[in-house]
Order: C-alpha cells, then structure tokens, then sequence
C-alpha cells in the first residue's frame, strides 16, 4: 500500500501526536520526528543530496528513520518507485505519516521489518542507508540512546544484505564518520564490490569528518571529491548551498566574496 496511514489505527492518535513532534521543513515537504531520536541532521542532508542514481528506477531507503532519505529520493527522482524499511515501530509510524503528508505518497511505501529479513519482490537500482554505527563521532544530530548501534560484524550483515537487494547495476550509497574509515574499507572488500564515488567531508577547520560513498557489483573508474560544509567563520560553504539548495526549506545566504579567486570548487552531477 501506498500511503494510506492504515498502520496508526481507528483512533488516530499517533497524527494526533504529531503537534507534539519537532518539524523539519524541506522545500517540498515536512519531516516530524521525536526530538530524541532520528533526528533530521547534516548527514542525511548532505546523503540525501549526493545519492546518484537511475529515475525510472526502484529505491530503498534501508533503516528509514522518519523517511528523510526516501522523501529526498522521491523528490530527485520523481518517476521512481522507493520503498522505506523501518524496524522501530515509533520510527516506523513517523515515516508513514510523513510519507502520507508529502506530495509523494503514490510513489513511496512505508515498510515495517528488520532490514535483514526483508524479501522484496525486486532488486532495487539504487539503495540509500545511514545505518547506526557504533562510533560517537557526529557532526551531526545525535541518535537516541535507545537506538542499537551495530558492532563491526553486525554492519557486515548490514551491508551484505543491501548487496543482496541490489541490482547488478545498481549502486548503494551511504555515510560513514572517518573514524571507522578502515573498518568501511574491509567491509567493501569482504562483499566484493567496487567504490565508484567517494566524497570526503571537511567541517570548517578543514578537518575530514564523513565520507560519502558509492559502491556497486561491477568495477568501474572512481571519482573522488571534496565537499567543505562550512566556512571558517562558521557560516555555510556555497558547496554545500548549491548541494543542498533544492531541498532546504529556507533559503541559505550565501557570504559575500571580498576578491575572486583561481581555486576551482567540486561540482556535484
């Protein structure tokens, strides 16, 4: 089923609790989630906006959350089909409401199973997933304490079943905090399959903090780039702007250049 919000019941009372839950506005649509879980942050912003793919095309957004990932998916590539697996029920309910409020709920599913036991009927050309990872380090909003974050061999499990679940041509997109660098590294290399972009993420300090990766089944050239979120006053980058700037549901200034200069800036295709 597309949409329906059949999962909240005859009393209506998760919708009714939606006056209770924090807001994030994108552009063309509305993100509700628990203030201490799941939050709405800078990676699955800067994911969301990366992620490259087919359109037609079928998209799974893998540990939904509130369905950020998959709303942004529907929005970028508006004649796909994309599938939100959850297993948090709370989580799971935010996501299926979300996706029933956005002007994407014919094309979007709100799915309640544990991702490793999820059977679609189809492969999926593109798969989007920022899985818990164990590591603290986090520019962006922090998870819930009641979230289970995945120890090394549980992220194997993690990744080898969205292998699974892609197409032989798909890509799977994900993040991953540069403390666990090494670990993400063996992990490709356990499930056989190639990193087609890489894109590495400096905070203001010029400091690597994430990586973004694409990895597919089939060996092709990489292409690696760098994307600085912020200045060093703290304001955003114009890269992260132009990233970002058909998803944010404000309008991001962008600082005003003292003189030109030569240095060349990533472009995101």
């Amino acid at each position: 089923m597309h949409g329906d919000g059949t999962a909240f019941g005859p009393t209506g009372h998760f919708r009714e609790s939606l006056l209770t839950l924090a807001k994030f506005r994108f552009k063309h649509f509305t993100i509700y989630h628990n203030q201490d879980s799941f939050s709405v942050g800078t990676d699955a912003m800067v994911l969301g906006a990366l992620v490259q793919g087919q359109n037609p095309g079928r998209i799974l957004d893998a540990g939904s959350g509130s369905g950020v990932l998959g709303l942004m998916a529907a929005q970028k590539f508006n004649l796909s089909q994309i599938d939100c697996v959850e297993i948090d029920e709370k989580a799971f309910l935010e996501c299926q409401e979300n996706v029933r409020k956005s002007p994407f709920q014919d094309r979007v599913t709100a799915v309640h199973s544990n991702l490793l036991e999820y059977q679609p009927q189809e492969l999926y050309t593109t798969i989007v997933t920022n899985p818990p990872y164990y590591s603290t380090d986090n520019f962006s909003n922090p998870r819930n304490q009641r979230e289970k974050h995945l120890s090394t061999e549980e992220l194997h499990a993690w990744f080898a079943h969205c292998i699974q679940l892609l197409a032989p041509h798909g890509t799977l997109w994900f993040i991953a905090p540069v403390s666990i660098t090494k670990v993400v590294n063996k992990l490709i290399q356990r499930l056989e399959t190639y990193v087609h972009h890489e894109v590495q993420i400096q905070n203001q300090h010029d400091r690597p903090v994430r990586t973004v990766y694409g990895i597919s089944k089939q060996s092709n050239p990489k292409k690696n780039t760098l994307l600085k979120l912020r200045n060093s006053d703290g304001s955003y980058s114009d890269e992260y702007i132009d990233l970002t700037a058909e998803f944010h549901g404000i309008t991001l200034q962008k600082q005003p250049k003292l003189h030109e200069t030569s240095n060349a800036t990533c472009t995101f295709v």
